[in-house]
Formats: structure tokens, sequence, C-alpha cells
């Protein structure tokens, strides 16, 4: 009975940097998951660039009426909201990228562990056309009223 429990006691010779991928299999799961919510989490914060849009066109529609006013087309209009909206969204998705880029310098430089340009690419590129989406939906939507007729209550 003794002999049974002392079975398989003994050295066990495991490289070193196996048994540190070992080790470091577990913070790469946490890695995955947390940058997997990290990028839920900004997408989800896209809603709030929609949301954002919306007030700031609502509290503009009395500036766009007099746009309307005086002879800018609705395309002209529309074309200047996204372009002012896209430089936003570009602005804090670049600042963003920096800020997580340089949380994550200890991380990207190891050997042991593995880190994935290819999903930080995809999920900032989803970023950016879900923005992009939101930008241009809301835009049409808020621009297919008469801009003219909001100027009565000014």
């Amino acid at each position: 009975s003794l002999k049974r429990s002392f079975r398989n006691t003994g050295l066990e010779l495991v490289y070193t940097a196996d048994r540190l991928a070992e080790f470091n299999s577990v913070e790469n799961t946490y890695l995955s998951i947390f940058l997997l919510l990290g990028g839920l989490g900004m997408i989800l914060g896209t809603v709030g660039l929609g949301l954002s849009l919306i007030r700031n066109i609502q509290d503009r529609l009395q500036e766009l009426g007099i746009l309307r006013a005086v002879g800018f087309r609705k395309n002209q209009i529309m074309g200047m909201l996204t372009r002012e909206h896209i430089i936003l969204l570009g602005l804090g998705t670049l600042i963003g990228t920096i800020g997580a880029f340089v949380a994550t310098i200890p991380s990207v430089f190891s050997e042991y562990i593995d880190a994935s340009w290819q999903t930080a690419l995809v999920i900032i590129f989803i970023i950016m056309v879900n923005g992009f989406l939101w930008i241009y939906l809301i835009g049409r939507i808020s621009l297919r009223k008469d801009l003219v007729e909001s100027l009565r209550t000014e």
C-alpha cells in the first residue's frame, strides 16, 4: 500500500520555456478575455457616439436651418456633418488605441505572451465601421426634416 502511493513521484525534467509557457497560458487566457470584453465595450461605446450625435444635431437644428435657408443643399450639410463626426471618431479611436498600446507594451514585447494583432485590428475596424454607420444613419434621418421650418422656433 505504501509502495502504491509513492509510485508516481520522482524526478521530472521539463524545459524552463515549457514550464513558463504553461504558466503564461493562464495569463494569455485572461488577456484574450479582456481584449474581447474591451472590444465589446468600445463597440457599445459607439452607441454613445450615436446618442451624442442625435443630441448634437438636435441642438444645431437652427444653425442647419440657416445653412439651408442661405442656399446649402442637404447633401452639402450632410457632408459637413459627416466630416465633423468622422474626424471625432477617428481621433477618439486613435487616442484609445495609443492608450491601449502603451498599457500593453510589456505584454507585446514578451516572448511568452501571445498577443493577437489581428484581433486588435479587427476590433478597431469594427469600431470604425460601426461608428461610421451611426454617423451616416443618424445624419440622414435628422436631415429628412424641413430644416428651414426649424427656424420658426428661433
